[in-house]
């Protein structure tokens, strides 16, 4: 499992991510060494805190890589105004990402 990762990416205590899962710091803890599993509801909330897909979280980054991947090659197929669209889409997600 990566949450430790993430969390270190992102520069935060376990205890600041405890309190945002509604969870104790010993439970979190618990997370990261792997003798404690998260249920998919502390999934979903830890997917939005470090702004990454479950499989990430989990270690299955071949299927986030896999995806990557796929969307590289539909974006090579688009024209120069549908790239343009496409950036833009990308930059409104961003931005809310940060809300």
């Amino acid at each position: 499992m990566n949450i430790k990762k993430y969390r270190l990416l992102r520069g935060l205590s376990q205890k600041e991510i405890a309190e945002k899962i509604h969870t104790t710091q010993s439970n979190y803890s618990k997370y990261e060494l792997g003798s404690l599993e998260p249920s998919i509801t502390t999934f979903i909330l830890l997917s939005k805190i470090f702004n990454v897909s479950i499989d990430e979280l989990v270690g299955n980054d071949n299927i986030a890589k896999g995806n990557r991947k796929e969307l590289l090659e539909k974006i090579s197929l688009l024209t120069d105004e549908e790239c343009k669209k496409l950036c833009n889409y990308a930059e409104g997600i961003l931005a809310n990402r940060n809300k």
